[in-house]
């Protein structure tokens, strides 16, 4: 698995890459204090192989480089803007879905904003928001909210948090997540939140129907970060958009249940390409 980078509006831009020779991509983003690691094991399932993988280090996070104006640029808007920019390039006019993660759900709806025009979109443990599905809906237990967008978060207050994040029995994903964590850019924390409570991102739910592509969301039934049962309203998406809530899974889907979710993104693939 081949690690490299791009340079986008000054951004270094890492991203490991499978299958670099396969027609047809998949990209994947990541969540909030996470890397392309937390892709590991979509990118070495034999499931997968057929296609081209491709999972990006968001900015500040990873190994891609840290914004110089933080208050500007970690806004969810301008990741969205900065992503597009990136599979725009890396997918060199070639057919494209996107899979999101938590954070990184956010970042592809908001990617929608710039006509990104890819085959069909996955979205696991999806966070998104808008007029109708307010913000403060998504959140569960308050530790959440302290580790994933404060600064000098105690060992204590990160442990009790990966306790909730990943069953005690997940040891070395639970070390992935601790050491992601540590090596993220506290001011993406920081300044996403606060860029959100002025409002800074979109009607992220009504840019997914608005797009009319064909959508799938992943939801563990056991999440504690993100309520499950956020997205139940009958009437708040469209058709298009499917949904499969996975049991005795948590949050991190990628990282508990990742042959079930290398298997839906296959059937997905398959299906919509």
């Amino acid at each position: 698995m081949q690690l490299n980078s791009i340079i986008i509006e000054n951004y270094t831009i890492t991203y490991h890459e499978r299958n670099s020779e396969a027609n047809e991509t998949v990209f994947f983003i990541h969540g909030n204090s996470n890397s392309s690691l937390l892709w590991d094991k979509q990118l070495n399932d034999e499931q997968l192989q057929s296609y081209r993988l491709i999972a990006i280090d968001l900015p500040g996070h990873g190994e891609s480089s840290h914004a110089e104006n933080p208050v500007e640029d970690y806004t969810i808007i301008k990741l969205g803007g900065l992503m597009y920019n990136t599979i725009n390039q890396l997918s060199d006019g070639k057919p494209f879905i996107v899979c999101g993660f938590s954070l990184g759900s956010n970042v592809v709806a908001e990617m929608l904003t710039f006509d990104l025009r890819p085959e069909g979109i996955i979205l696991v443990s999806p966070s998104i928001v808008g007029q109708a599905l307010a913000p403060a809906t998504i959140k569960n237990k308050a530790i959440i909210g302290e580790v994933l967008f404060g600064s000098n978060i105690t060992q204590k207050k990160l442990d009790e948090y990966l306790q909730l994040a990943i069953p005690d029995q997940y040891h070395h994903e639970r070390g992935l997540l601790q050491s992601d964590y540590l090596r993220t850019d506290h001011n993406v924390r920081v300044f996403l939140m606060e860029n959100a409570l002025k409002g800074i991102f979109s009607d992220e739910v009504a840019l997914v129907n608005l797009s009319e592509l064909s959508c799938l969301m992943i939801i563990g039934l056991d999440d504690e970060i993100t309520s499950p049962d956020s997205y139940d309203a009958v009437d708040l998406f469209t058709a298009k958009v499917n949904f499969i809530k996975l049991d005795s899974t948590g949050h991190f889907i990628p990282l508990e249940s990742p042959e079930r979710l290398s298997n839906l993104v296959k059937m997905y693939a398959d299906e919509t390409f």
